[in-house]
């Protein structure tokens, strides 16, 4: 991993425990690119932990379970080749759509709040193109880029 991929705020692991049920959960408090070297709360800590950014370091993988803490619901779709949605209300209007096909992918819209003639709204999407999304802090850094402010919960 590179300083340049991470976002203060982002959720981290080490890469011999990615797959664990009980990882400890890096959150990304100070990134310093000069000494290649991050300040981290682990598992909620309030007490900063110094460690190197180097390839020990990974995302912590995207699973139903943290979708469904963080507020995102299932829905069961069976068309275009997916296995089913999964959607947020993020915001007034706002709506995270994630799509599971051979890989995660995340769409966010925007309800604009005007009708058609069947009573659906008009949509905007922010992201135009699906992008893959398989880590928390991924996930993170689409919700940001998008404008939304969204704490994600471990």
């Amino acid at each position: 991993m590179k300083a340049e991929e991470l976002m203060v705020g982002d959720y981290l692991t080490f890469t011999d425990v990615q797959n664990d049920s009980r990882c400890p959960k890096l959150k990304v408090v100070v990134i310093d690119g000069a000494t290649n070297e991050l300040l981290v709360s682990v598992d909620g800590d309030p007490t900063l932990d110094r460690i190197d950014i180097d390839d020990e370091l990974c995302g912590i993988p995207i699973t139903p379970e943290i979708l469904e803490k963080n507020g995102f619901i299932y829905k069961d779709v069976a068309h275009n080749n997916f296995r089913g949605v999964w959607v947020c209300n993020v915001g007034r209007r706002n709506n995270v759509f994630i799509q599971f096909t051979d890989k995660v992918a995340i769409e966010i819209h925007n309800e604009l709040g005007r009708k058609d003639e069947k009573g659906r709204s008009d949509l905007v999407s922010f992201c135009r193109d699906w992008c893959e999304v398989l880590f928390v802090h991924e996930l993170q850094h689409a919700l940001r880029l998008c404008g939304i402010n969204k704490n994600i919960e471990l």
